[in-house]
C-alpha cells in the first residue's frame, strides 16, 4: 500500500479523534498510522533502493511493484522473519499497557494508529492476519520466509 495511503487515512481519523477525544490522542495517531513503515528502509537499503531524498519522497506515491520498476530494485524475500518489526499486535498491545500504567492518552493513540495501519495493510503481507503476530512469526519463521517466495501484494 502506498505511504500517502496511510499518511492521509491516518489524517483524516487523527483529525476527527482529536476533536473528539484530546489532540494528545490525535496526535498519536497520526504519527503511528502515519509513518509505521519506517521500518521498511533497512531492508529497502539493503536490495538496492536509492536514499536520496528524491526517490524516498517518490516511494510516498508509488506502490511496491512500481517503486521496483522504476528504482530497478527487486524487494524480494526479507533476510529476518521479523521484517517488518514493527507490524505487530504485541505493539499494540505494549502501547495500551503503557497507557494504562501511566494514564497517556497519547500512548492511547499511537496504539489506535498502529491498529488502523496493520487494518489497512491485511492484503499486502503473506500470511495475513497471521502476519501481524511477531510472536507467530517467530515460531514459523520458515512458513513465513517462504511464503514472501511467492507473496505477491494485492
Amino acid at each position: 500500500m502506498k505511504v500517502i495511503t496511510h499518511i492521509a487515512a491516518g489524517a483524516v481519523i487523527s483529525t476527527v479523534a482529536g476533536i473528539l477525544t484530546t489532540p494528545a490522542a490525535g496526535a498519536g495517531l497520526f504519527i503511528t498510522s502515519g509513518f509505521l513503515d519506517i521500518d521498511h528502509i533497512r531492508h529497502y537499503k539493503s536490495v538496492g533502493f536509492p536514499m536520496t531524498p528524491r526517490a524516498l519522497i517518490r516511494s510516498t506515491l508509488l506502490e511496491e511493484p512500481d517503486l521496483e520498476t522504476k528504482y530497478s530494485f527487486n524487494r524480494g524475500v526479507p533476510c529476518f522473519w521479523g521484517f517488518p518489526i514493527c507490524h505487530c499486535i504485541e505493539l499494540i498491545l505494549l502501547l495500551i499497557v503503557l497507557a494504562y500504567l501511566t494514564n497517556s492518552i497519547f500512548l492511547a493513540g499511537s496504539a489506535a494508529g498502529i491498529l488502523l495501519h496493520l487494518l489497512l495493510d491485511v492484503k499486502h503481507y503473506p500470511c495475513s492476519p497471521f502476519f501481524f503476530s511477531i510472536l507467530w512469526r517467530a515460531v514459523n519463521r520458515k512458513c513465513v520466509l517462504k511464503a514472501w517466495e511467492t507473496w505477491k501484494a494485492v
